[in-house]
């Protein structure tokens, strides 16, 4: 059967040229209307002939087709249209084939939220993996790869197609055998340490003698088999905004620990936070940015002026950079904020969303800083074994691909780090959601008020209500306050996993009422009961504008998804972060707008969006920096002769 399909005219817009402009035209059109033409046909075949013909597709493939040939994208398409028909009962819209072959193709796709993207993304599994190079498909958690990982394995078995999952606790052989499938799924932290392995690996075979390597081949143990990865040909990337963008300033580390017991320099750190008191703000210190204090003249002075901590015993660095570690953990970090103490440890809280990472630790001396500041037992720093930026280690891949719901204004960084456009696909029913004015308040106190009074209002009329808020704190005090007036709630503020998915699913219940942190449970669907849906739907409290605008249109996504009713209101107060911090004359605005009962308002949106904007500009350029200035000093897997897995055909 695929023989009628090959041969029909090229098609040639390849990724590096798409635009909206080419999304929205006839190509993909005509695609598309192909694929349910293939599509259609296979609907009648047995089980074996669609195996054989899904066989038959591979070996085009391997023959050498062009992944952005019309004939394979559209080939791969249909017949993957019909195995998700087969397999999960569901049959796939128009935009999720023309988000799914935009992928193929290189793009990074913006697919509104509950729009189907796990499926699109089957289109371009399946498109990069029928050539034999092993395709990483990367989710930003555990539970998202594992979650998406189980809904599609049945899916590419259908296919010929095998599949791997990198779990967190995976020894050597699993990871190995999950690498050498067709197509791997994990989180990105994950491919990314593996990466940093294999170049320890690929090091340690570079300075071993020709004998040594001839001998390891005699005996069977060749250097190529202590390799994890097959190399980095494809990643297909879920919430490519999240992983690409917001983690792009976190590196990866990859560490070793030398000593389980105290560290030699605790003492040294604890002295530090004892001495940090008797330096004064602008006198002794000042704040080079939000986060890196500097000592003055009179603030080296003073931190010197007892020489004995000069030569402190087992400090590992200056005495006063304890002195500045001190510093930077009391004034710069802040509990509920930018850490947690769970157990009786420090965890780092996602800045841009909430979200709490257990394995991650600050590095040169920063963490056991703010152990010592929490009074907790002070841990050994890990000593860095290899060092990458997150955005050098995907720019390693021949292609990076993905899809969000929130690609938009990010189209310039995604496309000069990556070289991946942004293709935005149209909803496949007009949205309802309805936008509230945005609700003025001159302090904390008021604001919260007024949230009270908006929950209990949509509380009566069995409204689902979701509250969002930027930090763990925020959410806290919130979550305290409903407690106090009685509203039963559901508080989600911490680790992604499968009871923090159950959560969210459950927020669009007749009456339900759940306060969270902005990007808690993302990539898990909000669906509406018959109640609620005939009571107009979640109403989404944005308790606190986030720094960045795409966090809160990922917040504000989570209402009115395909096609159903929903509302959103934006809260803000004078004294709330942007206003205070970033725009103080925002502030200013905001308490004349008060005073002049509401003239004034449009002019107040537009100077708190000018705000946001400036602060992803500097965001953006402290990436760009971070990339400019990243040494990347280790052995490169050769991309011109990644090996293809051994497979065999059928048919």
């Amino acid at each position: 059967m695929i023989g009628n399909w090959i041969g029909q005219n090229s098609w040639a817009p390849r990724a590096g040229n798409l635009s909206r402009r080419v999304a929205a035209g006839n190509g993909f059109t005509s695609a598309i209307k192909t694929a349910r033409e293939l599509a259609a046909s296979l609907n009648c075949v047995t089980t074996n002939d669609f195996r054989k013909h899904a066989g038959k597709l591979r070996q085009f493939a391997v023959s050498g087709a062009d992944v952005h040939d019309k004939t394979l994208l559209t080939l791969v398409s249909g017949t993957v249209c019909e195995a998700v028909q087969r397999v999960l009962g569901f049959e796939l819209f128009d935009e999720q084939l023309h988000a799914g072959m935009a992928v193929s193709m290189g793009a990074t796709v913006e697919m509104q939220t509950g729009e189907g993207k796990t499926l699109a993304l089957a289109i371009p599994a399946c498109c990069h993996a029928l050539s034999g190079h092993g395709v990483h498909v990367v989710t930003p958690n555990q539970y998202l790869a594992g979650r998406d990982w189980e809904l599609l394995k049945p899916v590419f078995d259908l296919m010929g197609l095998s599949t791997g999952l990198l779990r967190e606790d995976d020894g050597f052989g699993q990871k190995r055998a999950a690498y050498d499938a067709d197509l791997t799924y994990g989180p990105a932290h994950a491919f990314g340490f593996d990466y940093l392995s294999d170049q320890l690996v690929l090091g340690r075979i570079d300075r071993m003698g020709a004998g040594d390597t001839v001998y390891r081949r005699v005996m069977g143990r060749a250097p190529e088999k202590e390799l994890l990865q097959r190399g980095l040909h494809t990643a297909i990337i879920d919430e490519a905004d999240h992983v690409l963008i917001d983690d792009a300033i976190s590196p990866l580390i990859l560490s070793e620990t030398r000593s389980d017991g105290e560290p030699a320099d605790a003492s040294a750190h604890l002295a530090a936070r004892k001495q940090m008191s008797k330096l004064e703000p602008e006198l002794d210190f000042v704040f080079a940015d939000p986060n890196l204090i500097q000592l003055t003249a009179r603030g080296f002075q003073a931190v010197y002026h007892d020489a004995t901590f000069a030569v402190f015993p087992g400090i590992v660095r200056p005495w006063h950079e304890y002195m500045i570690l001190a510093l930077r953990a009391e004034h710069c970090f802040q509990r509920d904020m930018h850490y947690v103490v769970i157990n009786q440890k420090v965890q780092i809280v996602d800045s841009s969303t909430g979200r709490i990472f257990e394995s991650r630790t600050w590095s040169d001396g920063l963490h056991q800083a703010v152990e010592a500041k929490e009074g907790l037992e002070i841990s050994s720093e890990a000593s860095p074994l290899a060092r990458l930026t997150r955005q050098r280690f995907f720019r390693k891949y021949q292609q990076v691909c993905g899809v969000t719901g929130t690609a938009a204004g990010c189209e310039k960084e995604l496309a000069k780090n990556y070289g991946t456009p942004v293709v935005e696909i149209p909803v496949r029913v007009p949205s309802q959601r309805t936008y509230l004015e945005t609700h003025f308040s001159e302090t904390q106190q008021q604001k919260r008020a007024a949230i009270l009074a908006e929950v209990r209002h949509y509380s009566d009329i069995r409204r689902p209500v979701l509250i969002g808020t930027p930090s763990i704190a925020e959410s806290q005090a919130i979550s305290q306050l409903l407690a106090t007036e009685g509203f039963e709630h559901r508080l989600l503020n911490g680790i992604q996993d499968a009871l923090e998915a159950e959560v969210i699913s459950m927020a669009g219940l007749a009456g339900a009422i759940t306060v969270a942190t902005n990007m808690a449970g993302r990539g898990t669907d909000i669906k509406l009961d018959p109640v609620a849906a005939a009571n107009g739907g979640l109403h989404v409290i944005v308790s606190q504008m986030h720094a960045f605008a795409r966090v809160d249109r990922q917040l504000i996504g989570r209402c009115a998804r395909c096609g159903d009713p929903g509302s959103v209101r934006v809260f803000v107060a004078s004294d709330d972060p942007i206003p205070s911090s970033s725009a103080p004359w925002v502030g200013r605005a905001i308490c004349r707008l008060l005073k002049t009962e509401g003239s004034g308002a449009v002019a107040v949106r537009a100077h708190l969006a000018s705000a946001q904007k400036k602060q992803e500009r500097q965001a953006a350029a402290l990436r760009w920096q971070m990339l400019q200035a990243d040494k990347d000093d280790l052995i490169e897997v050769k991309k011109d002769n990644l090996p293809r897995r051994c497979f065999s055909l059928v048919g």
